[in-house]
């Protein structure tokens, strides 16, 4: 796309607040983000609009109208984050440019980061949007509470409850809900039943997922199926104290002929969590997640490939507030474990290239400060982190750091905030880029145990203007503006070491700058998000510079007057851009979505009709990551809430 299209584009976007009428009622207008309460950046509740680093959030509100497929597709319309594929089993979503292990994924407290996929594992993020009560995603300045991988950001996803679902009064509710697309003939439905006991001492709910694409073409079968069943069972021991299990069970099925005939995926999640809240003091919360990843899959040219990954995470922190002279504090402080074992083999003997034998721990202690005084928030951390990786065929590895992090917000005025923070942030090597071991014939690729693990420096300033009565009586927005500036060493990469040889190497040292334009704003029934990004990379080394293209993502949405339907134009814009490292050139783009949620149709309570036309004009085109765009499709889909 020309530049001028897309100033055209920013242009309209910031003007339309000032062309909305304004005459319609307000009774079920939104609130805008700013006073959302996030966790992912404090691990503990905090609005939005006092938080230091940049965060940004789709609420159960935003998701339902967005009314996406999936997680990726709430993930494609926040500003600096991409998926790199349209294949929900190979895609990865990126924060600001950075994507697999460098970005940690944390779905209702528990870590479940995808350190490749290689083996084309079940990603957690393949949840039904519908179950999914709030995402955030904070961008870099991570590590100090979520450890490795947090140079890139977290992506943090919070299911909804039994009590985000329940009708107030009653004792026992369900849903069904049905979705079919002509993308890849789409089939999705979802239902649950849920419920609590008189006394709400106990609550539970039991939800189902079935899924199935068709990818087929000239003949040869591509099919994929995959089901998912969850139970969560809750106990309120007192006012104070809370018990919860979770347990997931899902399975894939895929088939492609001439790959593989069947590749099947089983997955297993257990999580306990605990919270003790008494007074100012103890403020517990505690945590312990495992789960297990098997595949089998019966490649045609590659034998038959097994593998086997466990993953154990503890967590357990408390928060104490206490009050100094005029400043109120927030102590937050705790420790966790992170243990990642896997294994794989090929027709029954080990296998080092798509799933290495090893083993992973992290551990770490944590202490972090909010500070409120006067009109400043003053938030600074420090995590001791400890991990060790080990391996029968390779010598044991144990890396400690020291990983600080200060931020500060300042409320100028009751419409203008200003935020800034720096924080050191690191990413441990992975177990496959560590011990990946195959001869091809004329590539052989090669075990690196000496890879040092990478390490960034942050820094973030911006602002934030926040008003209501700005354009018209009772409208509201919120405009907020990021500039980060980010420095890589020893990343990790793979690349020759001599003559036929590759292996993982910390070949690059990167330094990466980049902004965030994000808005929101609400007047009557209709309402506007506009978010722009723009990331520079340059290589330390050569010198050389990587210009990421500019990324323009619009949604308008307007609920009908005396109806229960609302409409919504999305729009994505992207800027030619040419890839330095592999000279591809990719072509600038625009696209538009229309979506429509119809709740309660026919005065029938509790239901709900979407449609979805996505890609109006069939634009052909691909993602800053050579991620191929969907064509023109068209989703729809039925529920029903009880």
């Amino acid at each position: 796309m020309k530049r001028n299209t897309l100033s055209l584009m920013i242009g309209l976007a910031v003007a339309f607040p000032s062309l909305v009428v304004a005459d319609e009622a307000m009774d079920n207008q939104p609130a805008t983000r700013m006073n959302t309460v996030v966790v992912s950046a404090t691990k503990t509740e905090a609005e939005l609009i006092d938080i230091p680093h940049t965060v940004s959030v789709m609420t159960s509100d935003d998701i339902k109208e967005l009314n996406p497929q999936s997680v990726y597709e709430v993930l494609e319309w926040m500003p600096g984050v991409d998926v790199d594929s349209s294949n929900p089993y190979f895609a990865q979503p990126s924060v600001r440019g950075l994507s697999g292990a460098r970005v940690v994924v944390n779905v209702d407290g528990l870590n479940q980061t995808m350190d490749s996929n290689k083996a084309m594992e079940l990603s957690p993020l393949n949840i039904d949007p519908f179950l999914v009560q709030q995402v955030e995603v904070q961008k870099g300045s991570s590590s100090m509470l979520y450890g490795s991988g947090g140079m890139g950001g977290v992506i943090a996803l919070k299911t909804k409850s039994v009590k985000d679902l329940l009708e107030p009064g009653k004792l026992v509710g369900g849903f069904v809900r049905s979705q079919y697309s002509n993308l890849n003939d789409i089939f999705q439905n979802t239902a649950g039943v849920y419920g609590r006991t008189e006394s709400n001492a106990f609550d539970w709910m039991l939800t189902g997922n079935l899924y199935e694409d068709d990818r087929s073409e000239s003949g040869e079968k591509n099919t994929n199926d995959s089901h998912q069943l969850t139970g969560q069972f809750g106990w309120n021991i007192d006012e104070d104290q809370r018990l919860a299990l979770k347990i997931s069970d899902s399975r894939r099925h895929y088939v492609s002929e001439g790959l593989v005939d069947p590749d099947i995926s089983d997955d297993l999640l257990t999580q306990v969590t605990y919270d003790l809240n008494r007074g100012d003091h103890v403020n517990l919360k505690a945590l312990f997640g495992y789960s297990n990843s098997e595949r089998r899959a019966s490649m045609k040219s590659a034998g038959q490939q097994n593998t086997d990954v466990d993953r154990w995470q503890f967590d357990v922190q408390n928060s104490q507030y206490l009050t100094s002279g005029s400043a109120e504090h927030e102590v937050t402080y705790g420790f966790n474990g992170y243990i990642v074992s896997q294994e794989g083999t090929v027709d029954d003997q080990p296998d080092e290239y798509i799933k290495p034998e090893g083993d992973r721990r992290e551990t770490a202690l944590f202490i972090q400060d909010r500070m409120d005084w006067n009109n400043f928030i003053v938030m600074g951390g420090l995590r001791y982190n400890r991990y060790e990786m080990t391996s029968r065929k390779n010598p044991d590895i144990k890396e400690t750091d020291l990983l600080p992090s200060v931020g500060v917000t300042y409320h100028a005025t009751d419409w203008l905030s200003l935020h800034a923070s720096y924080s050191h942030d690191f990413r441990a090597p992975t177990i496959d880029e560590l011990y990946t071991n195959a001869d091809f014939g004329s590539v052989e690729v090669i075990a690196n145990p000496d890879l040092k693990p990478e390490s960034s420096k942050n820094r973030e300033a911006g602002f934030s203007l926040h008003q209501s009565n700005l354009f018209a009586a009772g409208d509201k927005g919120i405009f907020r503006a990021t500039y980060f500036d980010q420095d890589i060493k020893d990343m990790i990469a793979l690349d020759f070491i001599s003559d036929g040889k590759v292996g993982s190497i910390n070949k690059d040292s990167v330094n990466r700058t980049g902004f965030e334009l994000e808005s929101e704003y609400h007047v009557g029934q209709t309402s506007l998000s506009v978010a722009y990004d723009k990331i520079r990379e340059k290589d330390q080394l050569d010198g050389s510079v990587n210009q990421l293209p500019g990324t323009l993502k619009t949604r308008v949405g307007y609920r009908l007057s005396d109806t229960d339907i609302t409409l919504s134009w999305l729009g994505k814009a992207a800027q030619e851009y040419t890839n330095t490292s592999n000279n591809n050139t990719y072509g600038g783009y625009m696209t538009h979505d229309l979506r429509m949620v119809w709740n309660n149709p026919a005065n029938i309570k509790g239901a709900e009709l979407t449609f979805a036309f996505n890609n109006i004009f069939d634009k052909n085109y691909q993602n800053r990551y050579g991620g191929k765009g969907s064509e023109r499709n068209v989703r729809v889909g039925i529920a029903y809430k009880m």
